[in-house]
């Protein structure tokens, strides 16, 4: 389940993704500690609003592009009296490293994670520059 992830919220995104399809299927529902249970069968819609809310928190918590010192800033944690972000790094992000964990992340596979992806902003002035 974690192949061709290049960070953190790429792969939570993908274990929410599998887990989507597989509600859809009625092949997973959520254990006694509401992580999922991708052994059981439900067509519960529990699985559903769980992923649902996994949703939100990735669309909080996601690379930073105003940040064009660190790039890989986490833009759910906002910044500090600096203006520094509180999170320098996507795939530390505590809201993500908690996800990450109800999916059943271990060390060796956190340990795995591409670093978040640099983005770079093309400004007008560079594309006229180009013409």
């Amino acid at each position: 389940m974690g192949a061709n992830v290049t960070d953190l919220h790429g792969w939570i995104t993908q274990q929410v993704e599998t887990i989507e399809r597989s509600q859809h299927e009625g092949r997973v529902a959520l254990d006694e500690h509401e992580r999922y249970d991708h052994t059981a069968f439900s067509s519960d819609p529990a699985g559903l609003r769980r992923c649902e809310a996994d949703r939100r928190v990735l669309a909080r918590h996601r690379l930073d592009l105003d940040q064009a010192a660190f790039t890989a800033a986490c833009e759910g944690h906002g910044l500090d009296s600096w203006g520094l972000p509180n999170v320098e790094n996507l795939n530390d992000c505590p809201e993500l490293l908690d996800l990450a964990h109800a999916h059943g992340i271990t060390p060796e596979i956190l340990a795995g994670l591409a670093q978040p992806a640099k983005h770079h902003r093309t400004s007008d002035s560079s594309k006229e520059n180009e013409a």
